[in-house]
């Protein structure tokens, strides 16, 4: 039987390098930074200048993507993708439906994307991360554009530039793989056009929207069944909660995006 190409790196170096890759913005009219606990409990001076600034809450989940080269393909045999192409699975089949969990996130009103290299070799990671060029050879796809999934094996199969394509029994959705840099100008000129309140004023409603998710769904999972949504309540500050969920319940990287300065 044939298995796909895996990547030749992991999620964690995928995640990583496209993260350093967004934090530098070459070519980008957004400053996009990650909020990681650590960053808060030290009170940084830089990342409490970041919180008086407008802008934007971003949440990502890292995905590897299958690099697929065989007619023999479902993708292919259907007349849907000619070779080569990717193949990025969703998890819908764990204890807890994750993509419903992006897809709650983003209805509360929030940016939510995957990201999936359009590379598998571990040279051409080491090639976009010199080049800067992880984010812009990335494919991104909203939860909501994929579509609500059942508890069953779904894929997202796309070639970039190029189409991508929804694999499920539910849903035969398609599109066109947009520009990377598209979403970088959005988010940048709705942040000079729109004036979204500053970061340090959205947290409440973020960590109220987050926190209604996790006790209406941690119930689903016998890992998350005992954990007390009052104790975090407690324990935590609202920021700090904010990435811990994403983190661990909601399994993405939660970003601020802001105006470049300049």
């Amino acid at each position: 039987m044939y298995t796909p190409r895996n990547p030749f790196f992991s999620e964690f170096s995928y995640g990583y390098a496209l993260t350093e890759d967004l934090i530098i913005g070459q070519g980008a009219q957004v400053s996009i930074a990650p909020v990681f606990p650590s960053l808060i409990e030290e009170g940084r001076v830089g990342f409490d200048v970041l919180l008086e600034r407008n802008g934007i809450p971003l949440f990502l989940q890292f995905k590897l993507a299958h690099h697929m080269v065989r007619r023999t393909a479902r993708e292919v045999k259907d007349g849907f993708f000619e070779p080569p192409f990717y193949r990025m699975h969703l998890r819908c089949r764990e204890e807890m439906n994750q993509h419903s969990l992006l897809i709650a996130l983003e209805t509360a009103g929030n940016e939510v994307f995957y990201a999936a290299p359009s590379f598998h070799l571990r040279e051409q990671l080491d090639e976009a991360y010199r080049t800067r060029r992880v984010w812009e050879r990335s494919f991104q796809i909203k939860p909501s554009d994929i579509g609500p999934l059942s508890e069953e094996d779904h894929h997202v199969s796309f070639q970039k530039p190029g189409a991508w394509r929804v694999f499920s029994a539910e849903s035969t959705r398609d599109g066109k793989s947009g520009e990377s840099m598209a979403i970088s100008y959005r988010l940048g000129l709705d942040i000079r056009e729109k004036r979204p309140p500053k970061i340090r004023e959205q947290i409440q409603s973020l960590d109220f929207a987050m926190l209604k998710i996790f006790r209406e769904r941690k119930d689903e999972s016998t890992s998350w069944r005992h954990v007390s949504s009052d104790q975090i309540e407690m324990e935590l500050t609202p920021l700090t909660r904010i990435s811990y969920l994403a983190r661990t319940f909601f399994d993405c990287q939660f970003f601020v995006a802001t105006a470049k300065e300049g």
